[in-house]
């Protein structure tokens, strides 16, 4: 990834050459500077495959970061005149091609007539066709824009094909053109195989009209007409707007149809069109098992019966889309028809896929126009094992340990590097200098003085990255938080073999799956999915040839026992062993000091000298199936954990975090904190992590102790503090709980999940007044009491509310409570047995969901949703659950 070795190349930067650069040689310290700053804006445009491989192979950081100075700037230099070579060949080539596209514009044209005899075999297609017929052929006289977006593969260039060319259509458009756009395109070729298709044979004289000239040709020709235009594979915004304002609107129920496989880029343009759209959608089972067969046995589907078994069992695994579906079809075709092969099959879909040359180019091309940032963060997702979900807190750590979304240094504060080129006498010149090395040490990314609390290249920005991988349909959303955000996620399965493959050529990361791992030595990450390799003598070797990874990985499932594993990584940055069981702490691990990531399963106290890893930024260790040790048997971390400045999250189970010994301790970057008791939450503790947003506490209490629950009091240090979940590990409903108990709680929270506290209803008030509170989870009898009253005004931004385990019998609220509520859910409340009415008037609410409920909770929630249905809202849906049925997903 060139991209990511530009990364690494500044991280080499800042650590080896800029303070050395300061004293010594300043002038070259600027040149470096702006020149690397330059190639940041160069790779943020696409790349081929092969351009990338080549810059990054130019540039073998994970060797010059061993050597000198000279090494490392000999080595930047030559990285510089690499991507320098690539940026003048391509502006050549670009220039050709221009020509070129000129010459032959004619020839480029689609040949709208041949898509009218041309039929696809679709299936699941059928509504599909029938709402699209009616929104082209609506009572709407003005010019109606329909976007269709879904994932490369899916038939959306077929939907249109089928729609375009329908007998009906046909007769309703005056004028129809159907034109591919691409991810590479000129917009004066597209104008110009519009107008092809549009005028008559012999008449064309666009080769000799400018840009403006055909935009003006354009519009005379389609005035007063009745027309369709489908514009097919759009990758961005800039095509639509420039050609809207050529198209006219003449109140003749002209039609314009659009394809992506951006969803954002759909739903930005659909805006201009009362956010009108047509997403596509995956095929179920049955339409995905008529497809094959109709495409392996032809027109008379007729399947030998004792290969529909193994025939559905591919089918499913093909996903729902029609791309793998029919390659896996093809192969099937050319095969032999027997049982045995057919189960084969089935058991490797994804590698008879991956080896499809069609769907390979189809769906590279999803990576490889990829934005330069976001393409290592995709190929990374190949880490994971195939079908795996994976949690999106933890990927968005691991792509920030992995220094992936790490801003540098922006234009404004390079300015003053372009004064380098002028001349200047040598007085003047040593005064920019001055200037511009104060500017330098102004944002040098380590300085003390830094915001953490406000750093731009936050996790909230990985997931705004996370979610732009999602929209370009390249990576699925598993399941939805419940703030509504991404909560698991993974890669298309089809896709998977892309990671797999790019990833590997590009050195960035290898799977370690058998005993043979041949050219390994220069990968920058090791990945293994089976843990069990990791004891095997021949996988070892491999691995201590590898000096160079940077990361370890080890995705498999838990493993029960103990395995040996290397770990000698000089170089290593990330660790991720949390499947893997330590009896004792590793003690190579402690010489890792260039960690930032470091999750690790072991049952034992952490020594002293984990301190030794200074850029340690996520600390997880977790017990393998243990009693977690609670109250005064639970141990300390280490007080050198105070001197782990760069720590973000911090999780040890059965550790708290001790009172700092020194006035001076402060961990300022810390965001998370996890798996702690009350005993971290003393005043000297909660006012040295003072930027905390997210806190875990488990309280252990006797039946008749309420002293733990004097944690809350202070809390309110902590202003920055956004999601708070509190567990009490052993409740009791027999304890009463004091009024000078009432929970205090930073205005700050955004999330509040409690269990297992046992406070009155009349409690709640406090919490209700939270004015930036958008989820509240009760769990385990968190509140307890027969009824709950709620009041104008209360719970103002809450969007989503739980209730689960309770004795409550009787629930009141105010028409002005609850404004914002989206999500209600009702979890083992089996005595209560009536929703308020007045739910059901809430604005904004879109479901309620009850699991194991009252039979009359049931029907309140289903008489509520009816007269919803009978007053027009058909937004309310209303979802009954039974805990048995989530279990059986869950084994099935």
């Amino acid at each position: 990834m060139a991209y990511a070795a530009l990364i690494s190349l500044q991280k080499t930067f800042e650590a080896s050459v800029i303070d050395h650069l300061r004293q010594t040689n300043k002038k070259l310290l600027l040149h470096l500077t702006w020149e690397i700053y330059n190639l940041r804006t160069f790779l943020r445009r696409n790349l081929l495959g092969s351009e990338e491989r080549q810059i990054t192979e130019a540039l073998s950081i994970n060797s010059i970061s061993r050597h000198g100075l000279g090494v490392i700037v000999e080595e930047i230099n030559l990285f510089i005149k690499t991507v320098k070579e690539i940026n003048k060949k391509q502006s050549h080539n670009s220039s050709l091609s221009e020509r070129d596209n000129d010459a032959a514009h004619v020839s480029s044209g689609v040949d709208h007539h041949h898509l009218d005899e041309k039929k696809s075999t679709i299936f699941g297609l059928d509504d599909d066709i029938i709402s699209l017929k009616d929104m082209l052929t609506g009572d709407m006289s003005g010019l109606l824009l329909v976007p269709i977006f879904g994932m490369a593969g899916i038939g959306k260039t077929t939907l249109a094909k089928q729609v375009y060319g329908d007998p009906d259509i046909v007769s309703h458009f005056e004028c129809r053109v159907f034109v591919s756009i691409g991810p590479r395109y000129r917009f004066r070729e597209i104008l110009v195989r519009i107008l092809a298709q549009i005028l008559h044979p012999g008449t064309d004289a666009t080769h000799e009209e400018s840009e403006e000239e055909l935009l003006i040709h354009l519009h005379d020709c389609l005035k007063r007409k009745r027309y369709l235009i489908v514009l097919d594979d759009i990758w961005d915004e800039k095509v639509w707007d420039m050609l809207s304002y050529c198209l006219p609107d003449d109140k003749m129920g002209s039609r314009i149809i659009l394809t992506s496989r951006i969803e954002g880029v759909a739903l930005s343009i659909s805006s201009e069109s009362g956010k009108i759209f047509h997403k596509m959608r995956f095929l179920n089972e049955e339409e995905s098992w008529h497809l094959l067969r109709a495409n392996v046995f032809g027109e008379e589907n007729l399947c030998p019966p004792q290969l529909e078994k193994a025939g559905r069992k591919i089918a499913e695994k093909c996903q729902g889309l029609p791309l793998t579906i029919i390659a896996i079809a093809n192969h099937l075709s050319q095969a032999e028809k027997n049982l045995e092969y057919w189960q084969k099959v089935a058991n490797e879909v994804h590698i008879v896929i991956s080896a499809d040359k069609h769907v390979s180019k189809v769906l590279s091309s999803s990576y490889y126009y990829l934005p330069q940032h976001l393409k290592p963060c995709f190929l990374y997702m190949g880490v994971f094992p195939h079908d795996y979900d994976i949690s999106a807190t933890k990927l968005i750590k691991l792509w920030h340990a992995e220094g992936f979304l790490e801003s540098w240094w922006t234009v404004e504060d390079l300015e003053y590097c372009e004064s380098e080129d002028s001349d200047t006498d040598s007085e003047s010149e040593d005064l920019d200098m001055s200037q511009m090395l104060e500017n330098l040490d102004a944002m040098d990314p380590v300085s003390e003085d830094e915001d953490h609390a406000t750093d731009p290249v936050s996790e909230d920005f990985a997931m705004t990255c996370l979610k732009d991988l999602v929209s370009r349909n390249v990576v699925q959303v598993r399941e939805r938080s419940s703030s509504g955000g991404i909560k698991t996620c993974n890669v298309y399965s089809a896709f998977w073999h892309i990671c797999i493959r790019e990833g590997w050529q590009d050195k960035f990361f290898h799977v370690i799956n058998s005993c043979a791992n041949q050219d390994i030595e220069s990968q920058r990450r090791l990945c293994i999915h089976n843990n069990t390799l990791c004891g095997i003598k021949d996988v070892r070797k491999s691995m201590q040839a590898t000096e160079n990874a940077h990361s370890l990985l080890c995705t498999g499932s838990h493993h029960q026992y103990p395995v040996p594993i290397y770990l000698s990584f000089g170089l290593l940055k990330v660790l991720d062993a949390l499947t893997i069981r330590f009896y004792d702490f590793p003690a190579e691990v402690l010489k890792l000091v260039r960690l930032r990531y470091l999750a690790i399963t072991y049952n034992r106290k952490l020594p002293a000298s984990i301190s030794n890893l200074q850029h340690l930024q996520y600390l997880i260790v977790r017990q393998y199936l243990s009693i977690l040790p609670l109250g005064p048997s639970r141990s300390y971390l280490p007080m050198e954990i105070w001197t782990m400045q760069e720590l973000r999250h911090l999780q040890v189970m059965g550790s708290d975090l001790p009172d700092p010994s020194s006035e001076d301790a402060l961990l300022p970057n810390l965001l998370t904190l996890l798996d702690v008791s009350g005993r971290s939450c003393t005043k000297k503790v909660v006012k040295r992590i003072p930027n905390l947003k997210k806190l875990g506490i488990r309280i252990e209490t006797g039946p008749d102790d309420v002293e733990p629950l004097y944690c809350f009091d202070n809390l309110v240090y902590l202003r920055q503090l956004q999601s708070l979940k509190c567990s009490v590990m052993n409740p009791s409903l027999q304890r009463v709980v004091p009024a000078s108990l009432v929970p205090i709680f930073p205005p700050s929270l955004k999330k509040l999940t409690l269990s297992g506290l046992g406070y009155p209803w009349g409690y709640m008030s406090d919490i209700a007044e939270l004015r930036n509170l958008e989820v509240l989870k009760l769990r385990c009898y968190a509140f307890r009491g027969r009824a709950w009253e709620t009041y104008e005004g209360e719970f103002f931004r809450l969007k989503f509310l739980l209730i689960e385990d309770t004795d409550l019998e009787h629930w009141y609220v105010d028409y002005e409570s609850f404004p914002s509520l989206e999500r209600l859910i009702l979890q083992h409340c089996y005595k209560l047995k009536e929703i308020p009415s007045e739910i059901g008037e809430l604005p904004n609410l879109e479901e309620m969901e009850l699991v194991d409920c009252h039979p009359s909770l049931v029907a309140s929630a289903k008489r509520i949703a009816e007269e919803q249905q009978s007053a027009g809202n058909d937004v309310l849906q209303v979802s009954v659950k039974s805990s048995s049925d989530d279990q059986r997903k869950r084994k099935s």
